[in-house]
């Protein structure tokens, strides 16, 4: 299980980008669920947790990248 930390929020808190102390980058879509900037967050086999409300989510991961790819997609949703 990877922790991540949700760095930027895009969209009407809708689209999320986080990171790890790897370097990695995740954007997620939120499906009806609450994330906040600074939310230390799991990520396993496609699932998030919110770590920070210790609660399951409706989150859909939309790209695994690095920081650059991260951002560049996020540009390119309308």
């Amino acid at each position: 299980m990877l922790m991540y930390t949700i760095r930027y929020v895009h969209r009407n808190n809708t689209y999320y980008i986080a990171s790890n102390s790897e370097g990695k980058f995740i954007i997620f879509e939120s499906l009806d669920s609450e994330f906040r900037m600074g939310h230390q967050i799991s990520y396993e086999n496609g699932t998030i947790f919110n770590l920070t409300l210790n609660d399951e989510t409706d989150a859909v991961i939309k790209l695994e990248s690095n920081e650059k790819g991260a951002y560049e997609y996020l540009h390119l949703i309308k």
